[in-house]
C-alpha cells in the first residue's frame, strides 16, 4: 500500500496502517491509528487494543489475525458514534 502523506499526528509519511477520515470540506487525512487512538478515536482505540507497541507489518499481522474481533467491536459502537468519526475535532 502506498503511503498517504504525512500522518497529522507525526508527520511520519510511511505505509504504515492508517485511519482515513473524509473531513466536511472534502479532504481527506490518513491517521496512523496509534496516533489517532489517543486523540480520542474510538475506532482506532478499538484496533490498538492487544497491540500496543506494534507497528508496520507487526501490526498488520494483529489486524489480520483479529479481523473478525474488530469488526464486531467497531460495528458494536453506538450510530451517533459512527456518524461522527469523520475527523472534525478527533
Amino acid at each position: 500500500m502506498a503511503a498517504r502523506g504525512p500522518c497529522p499526528g507525526c508527520a511520519v509519511d510511511d505505509n504504515h496502517p492508517r485511519h482515513t477520515l473524509v473531513m466536511q470540506d472534502g479532504t481527506a487525512r490518513s491517521w496512523h491509528t496509534d496516533c489517532h487512538a489517543p486523540k480520542g478515536c474510538p475506532i482506532c482505540a478499538i484496533k490498538r487494543e492487544g497491540a500496543e507497541g506494534l507497528t508496520g507489518d507487526e501490526y498488520r499481522a494483529h489486524l489480520a489475525e483479529n479481523a473478525a474481533e474488530i469488526e464486531a467491536a467497531k460495528d458494536a459502537l453506538p450510530q451517533d458514534v459512527h456518524d461522527t468519526v469523520f475527523g472534525v475535532g478527533v
